[in-house]
């Protein structure tokens, strides 16, 4: 009789072990859907760029190491189109140049787009930072340029998203902020005494007026906004193995391109991206 009960037990066991839940949860299903599912990146050098080692690849500047390809690391049964480039504006997503059209690589069986762009338009990101890295140069009238610049942005991000949509109708399209180049409180850090608490105050007031335009045009095109946000300090100023964004892209560690995601950082908006892409 007891050697029936110890069957039994070792019966149930073997069935418990070999249920659906338990096998679905040891070996995890790729979330791409279909094998014949289709993964696109569009945009910007936030998207494309990667480490100065990472082998540039086709007419725009492309690395093997960018977000766009860790991405679609994670997605091995999706066919990967990458048709991002470096220094790309809302405009070339639907017109012809040497960046665009972007929306050409997307078709009805694209199932997953990742996008990043709008920090180009009328040069707002290299203007900002550039002029704003130094306080004797983040003058009114760069200000003004500034917040000009980025009152006219909404329109152009409504443009590009509504030509997602057109040219990939069926897909879910993650929109990726930026990530912090400066932190809120430069205490402490080199740039403090550079730039100095005023031009450091409307850079990172800038910058988060950039995200939260493109953050609202996503919403609008009923796209997942992928937030950059994090809990600490990974800007330029912090200690270089927390560092989600570069200074110079030399430092050991760092793995990125001058004021773009460092290794760290591109690893972080990927596996971001991939969250929002695959949720249930």
């Amino acid at each position: 009789m007891r050697d029936v009960a110890h069957r039994v037990l070792l019966l149930a066991a073997a069935g418990l072990l070999l249920s659906p839940a338990a096998l679905s949860s040891a070996a995890p299903v790729d979330p791409s859907h279909r094998p014949d599912a289709h993964f696109v990146a569009i945009g910007d050098s936030y998207i494309d760029s990667g480490s100065y080692s990472g082998t540039i690849v086709g007419p725009c500047i492309q690395a093997t190491d960018s977000v766009a390809r860790l991405i679609a690391a994670k997605m091995p049964q999706t066919s990967f189109g990458d048709w991002g480039c470096g220094g790309a504006e809302t405009s070339d997503i639907t017109e012809v140049s040497g960046m665009g059209p972007q929306v050409n690589g997307l078709s009805a069986a694209t199932e997953f787009v990742a996008v990043s762009i709008g920090g180009n338009d009328e040069n707002l990101f290299v203007s900002t930072i550039s002029n704003c890295f130094v306080a004797a140069t983040c003058t009114q009238a760069v200000r003004e340029m500034s917040a000009a610049s980025l009152a006219r942005l909404p329109a152009r991000l409504d443009a590009a998203y509504a030509a997602i949509r057109q040219h990939a109708p069926n897909a879910e399209v993650a929109v990726l902020g930026y990530l912090d180049i400066l932190p809120e409180d430069a205490a402490g850090c080199f740039i403090e005494a550079i730039a100095g608490p005023s031009a450091i105050a409307f850079n990172t007031g800038a910058q988060r007026a950039l995200n939260n335009a493109v953050a609202a045009a996503a919403d609008r095109a009923g796209f997942i906004f992928v937030d950059p946000a994090s809990e600490g300090d990974h800007s330029i100023c912090a200690p270089v193995d927390r560092r989600y964004v570069s200074f110079v892209g030399l430092e050991p560690g760092e793995g990125g391109t001058f004021f773009h995601p460092t290794q760290r950082g591109r690893e972080y908006m990927a596996a971001k991206a991939y969250a929002a892409l695959t949720a249930d």
